[in-house]
């Protein structure tokens, strides 16, 4: 090779020898808020893809998850919409983010209508207090293993029982992610 722009280096292709360096790719992430039959902000989905393209990782984060003091992406999305909240998590998690999509019940539906129904394992009841002013609750789903419809999915994903602790329903979005 014969060259006058620069300086010929030897290429170091052990790991473990000084002077080696990798080229890292950024691997590209992408955003899916998603929301509660009533339009609300039930959760957060970042996935980022490996960069061998075999696999990646979703992490979720709550929609009560504190942007700034008093203030959560819940908030952020009832007042200012989808765009802040895609701001509001580049901020928080200080990661850039390459894509954004909503994920609403009409959404799930499409998505999840040629797979079916999913099937999986919830610990307990899924209960609605008083929904008719009886007193009595009603059971939505049953602890056990159920087959959640791709009509019911965003209901599913955004449920909180009465005094539930937030984070069963984080555990129950696991499951569908």
């Amino acid at each position: 090779v014969t060259s006058t722009d620069g300086t010929i280096t030897r290429r170091i292709t052990d790991p473990a020898a000084p002077g080696y360096e990798v080229a890292v790719v950024a691997s590209p992430s992408y955003l899916v808020l998603g929301l509660d039959p009533d339009g609300q902000l039930d959760h957060v989905a970042l996935m980022s893809v490996a960069a061998d393209d075999a696999g990646g990782t979703v992490l979720l984060v709550p929609a009560e998850t504190l942007v700034r003091r008093n203030l959560r992406l819940l908030d952020v999305h009832r007042a200012d919409g989808d765009d802040a909240v895609r701001a509001a998590v580049s901020d928080l998690l200080q990661v850039g983010l390459d894509a954004m999509s909503v994920l609403d019940e009409d959404s799930w539906r499409t998505l999840l209508e040629p797979v079916g129904p999913l099937t999986m394992e919830i610990t307990e009841d899924l209960v609605r207090a008083d929904p008719d002013g009886s007193g009595a609750e009603e059971t939505r789903w049953q602890a056990g293993s159920i087959m959640v419809a791709p009509t019911e999915v965003s209901a599913f994903l955004g449920w909180i029982n009465p005094r539930e602790d937030r984070f069963n329903r984080l555990r129950r979005q696991e499951e569908v992610w």
